[in-house]
């Protein structure tokens, strides 16, 4: 057997499954945990870190993650759209050390606001205080709380 035979793909069972259910929710928050990190930001024990250690160690938890459940395939995904050094500059805060980029933050809130403005409160020119805060708690909060739920209980939707 040559060295070509070893990186060739191999085919699939039926029972493949890219990411099993187990691991989506892990994976997810340890994604979503790495996002959020910034070397402005001290963790839990007060600790500074700063961008390259940030990055240096999401990836090694990432890589370990996937390493210890035997999750090559979503391991080489990760890293080719995500954790390597070209994309984790699109998309992590700690990406950016001197300060905490504003435009990801507001480009959140804007598309949930834009929602909110077009699928609750769109027969409204100016709606007033009172009723944009009814029209959130009783119509928005609801369906996220209910996506939320879904994505908790069935993990391969996330």
């Amino acid at each position: 057997m040559d060295e070509e035979d070893n990186y060739r793909c191999k085919p699939r069972t039926s029972g493949y499954h890219f990411c099993p259910a187990p691991h989506c929710l892990l994976l997810l928050r340890l994604f979503a945990k790495h996002a959020c990190q910034h070397s402005l930001l001290p963790e839990r024990h007060g600790k500074a870190r700063s961008a390259e250690d940030i990055c240096q160690d999401a990836v090694n938890e990432m890589y370990h993650d996937c390493y210890r459940n035997n999750l090559a395939d979503v391991w080489a995904y990760l890293w080719s759209s995500w954790s390597s050094r070209p994309c984790w500059k699109l998309w992590a805060r700690s990406a950016y050390a001197v300060s905490i980029p504003q435009k990801h933050t507001t480009m959140v809130v804007e598309a949930l606001w834009w929602s909110i403005k077009h699928f609750v409160l769109h027969r409204y020119n100016h709606p007033p205080i009172d009723l944009t805060l009814y029209a959130i708690i009783t119509k928005t909060l609801p369906h996220y709380r209910l996506t939320l739920q879904e994505l908790l209980e069935d993990s391969c939707k996330g």
